[in-house]
Protein backbone atom coordinates (compact mmCIF):
# COMPACT_ATOMS: atom_id res chain seq x y z
CA UNK A 1 0.00 0.00 0.00
CA UNK A 2 1.16 3.49 -0.66
CA UNK A 3 2.54 5.12 2.73
CA UNK A 4 0.99 8.06 2.13
CA UNK A 5 -2.67 6.17 1.71
CA UNK A 6 -0.99 4.44 5.35
CA UNK A 7 -0.67 8.06 6.29
CA UNK A 8 -3.96 9.55 5.90
CA UNK A 9 -6.08 6.41 6.61
CA UNK A 10 -4.51 6.29 9.79
CA UNK A 11 -6.71 8.88 11.17
CA UNK A 12 -10.09 7.37 9.82
CA UNK A 13 -9.20 3.94 10.47
CA UNK A 14 -12.15 3.47 12.51
CA UNK A 15 -14.64 5.01 10.23
CA UNK A 16 -13.43 2.68 7.35
CA UNK A 17 -14.23 -0.51 9.19
CA UNK A 18 -10.65 -1.39 9.93
CA UNK A 19 -10.09 -4.14 12.70
CA UNK A 20 -8.30 -3.10 15.56
CA UNK A 21 -4.40 -5.31 14.38
CA UNK A 22 -5.34 -3.28 10.87
CA UNK A 23 -5.49 0.33 13.22
CA UNK A 24 -2.78 -0.51 15.20
CA UNK A 25 -0.92 -0.88 12.65
CA UNK A 26 -1.41 2.20 11.21
CA UNK A 27 -1.19 3.88 14.15
CA UNK A 28 2.69 2.43 14.19
CA UNK A 29 3.16 3.76 10.83
CA UNK A 30 1.66 7.07 11.65
CA UNK A 31 3.89 7.87 14.28
CA UNK A 32 6.88 6.81 12.75
CA UNK A 33 5.78 9.04 9.97
CA UNK A 34 5.15 11.46 12.20
CA UNK A 35 8.38 11.37 13.83
CA UNK A 36 10.16 11.72 10.61
CA UNK A 37 7.98 14.98 10.14
CA UNK A 38 8.75 16.57 13.11
CA UNK A 39 12.66 15.61 13.35
CA UNK A 40 12.47 17.68 9.31
CA UNK A 41 10.25 20.58 10.52
CA UNK A 42 12.91 21.14 14.03
CA UNK A 43 15.23 22.00 10.99
CA UNK A 44 13.43 24.88 9.97
CA UNK A 45 12.20 26.83 13.30
CA UNK A 46 9.62 29.56 13.17
CA UNK A 47 11.85 32.95 12.51
CA UNK A 48 14.10 33.25 15.11
CA UNK A 49 16.46 36.31 16.42
CA UNK A 50 19.92 36.06 14.62
CA UNK A 51 23.04 37.02 16.26
CA UNK A 52 26.01 36.86 13.44
CA UNK A 53 29.57 36.80 14.74
CA UNK A 54 31.75 38.62 12.14
CA UNK A 55 34.80 36.92 12.01
CA UNK A 56 37.39 39.76 9.76
CA UNK A 57 38.13 38.64 6.33
CA UNK A 58 36.14 35.93 6.42
CA UNK A 59 32.88 36.93 3.50
CA UNK A 60 31.40 38.51 6.64
CA UNK A 61 30.81 41.32 4.39
CA UNK A 62 29.39 39.53 1.63
CA UNK A 63 27.17 36.90 4.12
CA UNK A 64 25.42 40.24 6.05
CA UNK A 65 24.29 41.57 2.44
CA UNK A 66 23.56 38.24 1.32
CA UNK A 67 20.86 37.97 4.18
CA UNK A 68 19.97 41.72 4.23
CA UNK A 69 19.18 41.53 0.32
CA UNK A 70 17.69 37.94 -0.09
CA UNK A 71 16.19 37.35 3.30
CA UNK A 72 15.58 39.43 5.88
CA UNK A 73 14.14 42.33 4.87
CA UNK A 74 11.57 40.23 2.99
CA UNK A 75 10.99 38.33 6.45
CA UNK A 76 10.21 41.67 8.26
CA UNK A 77 13.34 41.49 10.39
CA UNK A 78 14.43 44.59 12.61
CA UNK A 79 18.31 44.77 11.24
CA UNK A 80 20.69 46.30 13.41
CA UNK A 81 24.14 46.98 11.47
CA UNK A 82 26.56 49.60 12.73
CA UNK A 83 28.32 49.86 9.70
CA UNK A 84 25.26 50.45 7.61
CA UNK A 85 22.00 52.20 7.73
CA UNK A 86 20.20 49.62 8.55
CA UNK A 87 20.39 50.05 12.05
CA UNK A 88 18.11 52.33 14.87
CA UNK A 89 20.12 55.88 14.10
CA UNK A 90 19.25 54.88 10.26
CA UNK A 91 23.00 56.31 9.41
CA UNK A 92 26.26 54.31 9.78
CA UNK A 93 28.06 54.44 12.74
CA UNK A 94 31.32 53.57 11.08
CA UNK A 95 32.02 51.38 14.39
CA UNK A 96 30.98 48.32 15.82
CA UNK A 97 28.38 47.74 18.71
CA UNK A 98 29.92 47.94 22.78
CA UNK A 99 28.61 45.58 25.66
CA UNK A 100 26.11 48.04 26.29
CA UNK A 101 24.57 49.07 23.20
CA UNK A 102 24.38 44.41 22.15
CA UNK A 103 22.41 44.03 25.40
CA UNK A 104 19.89 46.67 24.85
CA UNK A 105 19.47 44.96 21.38
CA UNK A 106 19.40 41.55 23.27
CA UNK A 107 16.74 43.04 25.30
CA UNK A 108 14.03 44.48 22.79
CA UNK A 109 14.86 41.79 20.43
CA UNK A 110 12.93 39.89 23.20
CA UNK A 111 9.92 42.18 23.18
CA UNK A 112 9.40 42.55 19.89
CA UNK A 113 6.96 40.90 17.98
CA UNK A 114 9.56 41.55 14.79
CA UNK A 115 12.30 38.81 14.79
CA UNK A 116 16.05 40.75 15.30
CA UNK A 117 18.71 40.75 13.52
CA UNK A 118 22.48 42.34 14.88
CA UNK A 119 26.03 42.43 13.34
CA UNK A 120 29.30 42.97 15.49
CA UNK A 121 32.90 41.30 14.55
CA UNK A 122 34.06 38.77 16.51
CA UNK A 123 36.66 40.65 18.68
CA UNK A 124 33.45 42.77 19.94
CA UNK A 125 31.81 39.89 21.36
CA UNK A 126 32.87 38.13 24.71
CA UNK A 127 31.58 34.65 26.06
CA UNK A 128 29.03 36.16 28.37
CA UNK A 129 27.44 38.14 25.98
CA UNK A 130 26.91 35.10 23.55
CA UNK A 131 25.81 32.43 26.84
CA UNK A 132 23.09 35.46 27.50
CA UNK A 133 22.10 35.30 23.98
CA UNK A 134 21.97 31.86 23.57
CA UNK A 135 20.41 31.27 26.59
CA UNK A 136 17.38 33.88 25.66
CA UNK A 137 16.86 31.66 22.45
CA UNK A 138 19.03 33.92 20.26
CA UNK A 139 20.42 31.91 16.78
CA UNK A 140 24.42 32.80 16.99
CA UNK A 141 26.23 32.02 14.11
CA UNK A 142 29.58 32.34 12.88
CA UNK A 143 31.67 31.34 9.53
CA UNK A 144 35.30 31.11 9.92
CA UNK A 145 38.30 30.87 7.20
CA UNK A 146 41.51 28.60 6.91
CA UNK A 147 44.22 30.08 9.13
CA UNK A 148 46.40 30.69 7.03
CA UNK A 149 44.16 31.51 3.83
CA UNK A 150 43.00 34.18 6.13
CA UNK A 151 46.66 35.79 7.43
CA UNK A 152 47.42 36.01 3.69
CA UNK A 153 44.48 38.28 2.92
CA UNK A 154 45.28 40.22 5.87
CA UNK A 155 48.24 40.20 4.41
CA UNK A 156 46.81 41.99 1.44
CA UNK A 157 44.10 43.50 2.81
CA UNK A 158 46.44 46.13 5.08
CA UNK A 159 48.36 46.80 2.17
CA UNK A 160 46.11 47.44 -0.19
CA UNK A 161 43.94 49.66 2.80
CA UNK A 162 47.34 51.48 3.60
CA UNK A 163 47.70 52.55 -0.29
CA UNK A 164 44.39 53.69 -0.18
CA UNK A 165 43.85 55.56 2.34
CA UNK A 166 47.11 55.06 4.13
CA UNK A 167 45.50 53.68 7.20
CA UNK A 168 45.81 49.72 8.47
CA UNK A 169 43.15 47.42 9.64
CA UNK A 170 45.49 45.41 12.02
CA UNK A 171 46.23 47.90 14.29
CA UNK A 172 45.00 47.39 17.95
CA UNK A 173 42.38 49.95 18.05
CA UNK A 174 40.92 48.81 14.90
CA UNK A 175 37.65 46.58 15.01
CA UNK A 176 39.31 43.35 13.91
CA UNK A 177 41.46 44.03 17.02
CA UNK A 178 38.57 44.56 19.23
CA UNK A 179 38.98 47.99 19.61
CA UNK A 180 41.57 48.50 22.18
CA UNK A 181 43.62 50.79 23.48
CA UNK A 182 46.18 52.29 20.63
CA UNK A 183 49.58 51.06 22.11
CA UNK A 184 48.27 47.71 23.12
CA UNK A 185 50.67 45.82 20.60
CA UNK A 186 52.45 47.36 17.80
CA UNK A 187 51.07 47.09 14.55
CA UNK A 188 52.62 45.41 11.75
CA UNK A 189 53.55 47.19 8.64
CA UNK A 190 53.31 44.92 5.63
CA UNK A 191 54.91 47.14 3.02
CA UNK A 192 58.16 46.40 5.46
CA UNK A 193 57.60 42.64 5.38
CA UNK A 194 57.52 39.26 3.40
CA UNK A 195 54.36 37.63 3.26
CA UNK A 196 56.73 34.80 4.64
CA UNK A 197 57.72 37.09 7.74
CA UNK A 198 54.23 38.19 8.12
CA UNK A 199 53.23 35.09 8.73
CA UNK A 200 56.27 34.54 11.18
CA UNK A 201 54.79 37.60 13.24
CA UNK A 202 51.39 36.78 13.16
CA UNK A 203 52.06 34.07 15.18
CA UNK A 204 53.08 35.73 17.79
CA UNK A 205 50.57 36.31 21.22
CA UNK A 206 49.68 40.04 20.95
CA UNK A 207 48.64 39.27 17.18
CA UNK A 208 47.17 35.90 17.26
CA UNK A 209 43.88 38.50 18.07
CA UNK A 210 43.37 38.22 14.52
CA UNK A 211 42.92 34.80 13.47
CA UNK A 212 42.86 32.75 16.80
CA UNK A 213 39.10 31.31 17.46
CA UNK A 214 37.77 33.09 20.08
CA UNK A 215 37.65 31.66 23.70
CA UNK A 216 34.12 31.37 23.45
CA UNK A 217 33.54 29.44 19.93
CA UNK A 218 32.13 26.58 21.86
CA UNK A 219 29.22 28.77 22.68
CA UNK A 220 27.88 29.66 19.77
CA UNK A 221 25.52 28.03 18.33
CA UNK A 222 26.67 27.23 14.28
CA UNK A 223 29.98 27.53 13.52
CA UNK A 224 31.49 26.21 10.03
CA UNK A 225 34.04 26.81 7.32
CA UNK A 226 32.24 29.43 4.69
CA UNK A 227 32.54 28.32 1.42
CA UNK A 228 29.04 28.13 -1.34
CA UNK A 229 27.80 23.94 0.10
CA UNK A 230 28.27 25.27 3.67
CA UNK A 231 26.65 28.62 3.04
CA UNK A 232 23.82 26.74 0.94
CA UNK A 233 22.74 24.57 3.52
CA UNK A 234 23.25 26.88 6.45
CA UNK A 235 20.35 29.26 4.31
CA UNK A 236 18.13 26.34 3.27
CA UNK A 237 18.19 24.86 7.24
CA UNK A 238 17.52 28.01 8.86
CA UNK A 239 15.15 29.95 6.26
CA UNK A 240 14.61 27.33 3.63
CA UNK A 241 16.31 29.49 1.07
CA UNK A 242 17.76 28.40 -1.95
CA UNK A 243 21.63 29.63 -2.37
CA UNK A 244 22.13 31.76 -5.76
CA UNK A 245 25.52 33.31 -5.11
CA UNK A 246 26.21 37.02 -5.57
CA UNK A 247 29.50 38.43 -7.10
CA UNK A 248 32.37 38.66 -4.26
CA UNK A 249 32.41 41.67 -2.09
CA UNK A 250 35.56 43.56 -0.14
CA UNK A 251 38.17 40.94 -1.75
CA UNK A 252 42.31 41.93 -1.23
CA UNK A 253 44.33 41.06 -4.12
CA UNK A 254 45.09 37.78 -2.11
CA UNK A 255 45.68 34.89 -4.47
CA UNK A 256 45.64 32.04 -1.66
CA UNK A 257 48.06 30.49 0.95
CA UNK A 258 49.03 27.52 -1.52
CA UNK A 259 49.65 30.00 -4.13
CA UNK A 260 52.09 31.80 -2.68
CA UNK A 261 53.54 28.66 -0.86
CA UNK A 262 54.20 26.62 -4.25
CA UNK A 263 55.41 29.67 -5.78
CA UNK A 264 58.43 29.93 -2.83
CA UNK A 265 56.97 32.72 -1.01
CA UNK A 266 56.11 30.76 2.03
CA UNK A 267 58.80 28.78 3.75
CA UNK A 268 59.17 25.37 4.75
CA UNK A 269 60.02 26.61 8.13
CA UNK A 270 56.98 28.72 8.62
CA UNK A 271 54.89 26.40 7.44
CA UNK A 272 55.89 23.40 10.33
CA UNK A 273 55.65 26.29 12.67
CA UNK A 274 52.28 26.96 11.74
CA UNK A 275 51.35 23.40 11.28
CA UNK A 276 52.35 22.79 15.13
CA UNK A 277 50.74 25.91 15.95
CA UNK A 278 48.34 25.28 19.51
CA UNK A 279 45.76 27.88 18.25
CA UNK A 280 45.67 26.23 14.51
CA UNK A 281 45.08 23.17 15.98
CA UNK A 282 41.65 24.07 17.56
CA UNK A 283 40.28 24.52 13.81
CA UNK A 284 40.55 21.24 12.72
CA UNK A 285 37.47 20.38 14.39
CA UNK A 286 35.63 23.25 12.14
CA UNK A 287 37.20 23.09 8.94
CA UNK A 288 35.65 20.92 5.94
Amino acid sequence: MDPQKRYILNFKGRKLGLNRKENDEFEIINKNLFSEIMEEEACFPTKRNLAFIHFGKCAGVYINKYLINNILVDEGYRLNNSWWKYNQENKSLRRDYTEKELLKIMRQGCRSKKPFYVHNHHNNWNEQLIRRYCKLDWLTFMFIREPKDLICSLYFFAKDMIKGVDKTPIGPNGVLAGCQHYDTFIPLDPNKLTLDEFILEMLSPEQQIFWKLPDYVNKINYVKEFNSENFEKFLYKFFRHQYKPDEPVNKSSNKGYRFYKENGLISEETEKKFNSHPEYAKYLEYLD
